[in-house]
C-alpha cells in the first residue's frame, strides 16, 4: 500500500540502500529537519537525467536552505 505525503507531513520511518550502497534509516538520519529524497530509475530515463541536471544547477541554493 503507498501512502501520499502532504506538506506537513512526517515523513514514514524507512532504510534505504544509498548508491555507495551504505543504509541511510530516514528520518533518524537526516543531518537536518528538511532533506531531499530522490528515486533515481537510471541515466537512461530522459527525465531522471533532466531532473538531476537541475538539482546540480540548483546545489548552492539547496545548501542555503
Amino acid at each position: 500500500m503507498t501512502t501520499k505525503l502532504n506538506p506537513g507531513d512526517t515523513f514514514p520511518s524507512m532504510t534505504l540502500q544509498s548508491a555507495d550502497g551504505t543504509s541511510i534509516n530516514l528520518p533518524a538520519d537526516s543531518e537536518t529537519p528538511l532533506t531531499l529524497v530522490l528515486f533515481y530509475r537510471g541515466h537512461w530515463w530522459p527525465f531522471c537525467r533532466r531532473l538531476l541536471a537541475g538539482f546540480e544547477e540548483r546545489r548552492d541554493a539547496f545548501k542555503e536552505l
